[in-house]
């Protein structure tokens, strides 16, 4: 929706800004302070003035912000700690991204080959799952494989050898 949003004709689609953090104001880096003083810094800037514009808001109670937004569909939550500081470029240990993963086992039944990396190359893997009336068709999935995994299973495994 974002992307139709971008590319595509602006009306019926509205998008707000979140902004939950602040790394420079008036020239001054804030990277080594803590969010909480980041985020207090945020919160003391006017953003009611800029249109589609806001604050990203705090919720103090991660279980039930988890289940919220495992209920909307969303992707998950990222749990930040107050004293942190902002490493460009570098994953934290103090900012933990809690995903929302829904997994079912899955057959392998074959594979589609990638559309521009020429032929030998798996694009994606075709699943299915048992169904009534036998395997059913469950979707195509990107296979993250590359490297020897790839030629392994397509030499072996892939090609009924």
């Amino acid at each position: 929706a974002l992307a139709h949003r971008i590319h595509g004709p602006v009306g019926g689609r509205p998008v707000t800004f979140m902004v939950f953090d602040v790394l420079r104001l008036y020239g001054v880096p804030l990277l080594d302070r803590p969010l909480a003083e980041r985020r207090a810094t945020l919160e003391r800037l006017d953003l009611s003035a800029t249109p589609h514009v806001e604050t990203s808001p705090l919720y103090p109670d991660g279980a039930a912000l988890l289940e919220v937004t495992a209920s909307r569909g969303l992707e998950g939550v990222v749990a930040k700690r107050a004293d942190s500081r902002y490493r460009p470029g570098r994953r934290s240990p103090d900012w933990v991204k809690v995903a929302h993963r829904h997994s079912q086992s899955c057959v392998v039944g074959g594979w589609r080959p990638e559309r521009s990396g020429g032929a030998g190359r798996i694009g994606a893997l075709l699943l299915g799952v048992p169904g009534p009336d036998g395997l059913e068709f469950a979707g195509r999935v990107g296979s993250g494989l590359a490297g020897t995994a790839v030629q392994e299973l397509l030499a072996a495994r892939l090609t009924g050898r």
